[in-house]
């Protein structure tokens, strides 16, 4: 059965609802089993995970061209950020530019219990009898809020061979849905695709914070990221020059602990060890818990030898070395004085090597874990592009001073679920001028179904007009397509459904177009 088949019946809801610094100076526990679990969550079901927001603000009635888009729009809880401008690594390019909103996704649709057990590898009586009970009426409605965009271009200026640059947000998670198709004069165009940092992430030279777990979070955010052209040109370059970085292994092996009983709850194991703050910055991978004083330099790291024994379990040490770690055990989780536990013993070897190489074994060690070994290509995401902006969010953390506490590999779990910009690069012969297309799937911005907002049931769509772009707009047209199960709500594209306007020339010297739709 499918995650989506199990929330439908449960909740009887549509596809879409489907420090800079160092811590103070005082004495920390934490456990991060908890967070791990969320991120194992939303790789695992990312079409049911929210994109994070601002707070809601009420409808706005349609704007005027004049009106400042960013202003009248509606700060989305989920936000899913706007249709983006085709870009180049050349200049001079002018182009008049045509956007079609397709909402022909918005027609409902019928799902049968037959269309499910279709989708089972092997159904049988007890599947249909299960799906029978949950679904009384035999099946169904899938409404979806996605659009089918059509963004077109026709191009002049160029000489020669000119490489063409089409950004489109997405997570790797849903790469496969979201991935434009690309044509020139259309013949298809096959790109090279790159990835950008997280916003929250990016420290390039916008001096914008460097805040943890922080995808595309609001129209601001996004444009302050993307104006200087810096978050792009570091997507292109790719920098793995972090993966040489000389770093001190401790690998812990051997593991042995008493059974699960009365006495031993939950045995756990923890390495304890000093450390130099100014000099050392200790990952870890493997690990669930840990503590650290920072005045004393008193640091630990443990892990349930019932739940975690398997695994790779390492001490990643960047600088100066820590002292040899101690090896203590404890009936629980709780690694207090009073909660000892004999019998938790470990091997600890201390190896160097490189950043790229304990990253790796990491990395991979998740993805066979949570994807299985053969995860990847056509049917989800580009592997090698995933660990490659991986070892590149790691080096920002480590370049601003941001610590780690929680384990490195479940990092990988949220840095393939947040939206970020992505990159299709073609290079193509424009001397005598070209159309080019892009087709994509759009998701909408929405309020939570359980947020209780006037929002509700509202779609929010955006279109940026030369956002990060070099190519000169001669012109801007959009299109509505299929809107006859829809409404506008608000927006300032100048679209009239009502009067027959299903088609505008916009201005495109105005950064953001916004369009706000219920469904009739």
């Amino acid at each position: 059965m499918r995650p989506d088949d199990i929330l439908n019946a449960m909740t009887d809801i549509s596809d879409r609802h489907i420090e800079q610094a160092r811590p103070k100076r005082r004495r920390a526990r934490y456990l991060a089993a908890a967070l791990a679990a969320v991120l194992v969550i939303a790789v695992a079901l990312p079409s049911v995970l929210p994109r994070m927001g601002g707070g809601a603000s009420s409808e706005s009635g349609i704007a005027d061209l004049e009106e400042s888009a960013p202003e009248s729009s509606i700060q989305f809880m989920s936000y899913a950020g706007p249709i983006m401008p085709l870009t180049s690594t050349a200049e001079g390019l002018s182009a008049g530019r045509t956007v079609t909103l397709d909402f022909s996704p918005w027609e409902p649709v019928w799902h049968s219990i037959d269309d499910m057990m279709a989708e089972l590898p092997e159904p049988d009586a007890e599947a249909r009898a299960q799906y029978e009970e949950w679904f009384p009426d035999g099946g169904y409605w899938i409404e979806s809020t996605d659009v089918i965009v059509r963004d077109s271009y026709v191009l002049s200026g160029a000489e020669g061979e000119t490489a063409l640059v089409y950004p489109f947000i997405s997570s790797f998670t849903e790469l496969a849905k979201n991935m434009p198709s690309l044509t020139l004069d259309g013949r298809p165009l096959y790109g090279a695709l790159y990835a950008g940092d997280l916003a929250g992430y990016y420290a390039g030279d916008t001096g914008g914070g460097f805040d943890y777990g922080s995808g595309i979070d609001s129209w601001d955010s996004l444009s302050a990221v993307l104006a200087s052209g810096g978050y792009m040109a570091a997507a292109l370059e790719n920098d793995m020059s972090f993966a040489e970085m000389p770093v001190t292994v401790y690998r812990v092996e051997d593991i042995s602990a008493p059974p699960e009983s009365e006495e031993a709850q939950n045995p756990t194991l923890e390495l304890s060890f000093t450390v130099d703050a100014d000099s050392t910055t200790v990952w870890s991978w493997g690990f669930n818990g840990g503590s650290w004083d920072f005045e004393t330099g008193e640091m630990s790291r443990n892990f349930s030898t019932s739940h975690d024994r398997d695994g790779g379990h390492c001490l990643i040490v960047i600088g100066g070395d820590i002292s040899e770690p101690d090896v203590t055990g404890y009936r629980t989780g709780d690694c207090s004085e009073g909660n000892e536990l004999a019998g938790v013993t470990a091997s600890v070897t201390r190896e160097e090597t490189t950043m790229g190489e304990i990253l790796r074994e990491a990395f991979d060690s998740y993805m066979e874990n949570y994807f299985g070994v053969e995860y990847g290509g056509a049917d989800g995401f580009d592997r090698e592009l995933l660990y490659s902006v991986s070892l590149r969010t790691l080096a920002l953390y480590y370049e601003t001073g941001a610590e780690i506490y929680e384990d490195v590999g479940s990092l990988f779990g949220a840095i393939a679920a947040y939206d970020r910009v992505f990159y299709l690069v073609c290079d193509v012969d424009l001397s005598a001028g070209g159309v080019f297309t892009a087709e994509l799937v759009k998701e909408a911005s929405f309020d939570y179904q359980c947020a209780h907002t006037e929002n509700q049931g509202l779609s929010g769509y955006e279109l940026a007009a030369d956002l990060g772009s070099n190519i000169n707009m001669l012109s801007l047209t959009a299109r509505l397509e299929n809107f006859e199960n829809c409404t506008i709500s608000g927006g300032n594209f100048g679209f009239d459904p009502e009067n027959g306007v299903f088609e505008t020339e916009l201005d495109p010297s105005v950064d953001l177009y916004h369009l706000e739709v219920r469904r009739k």
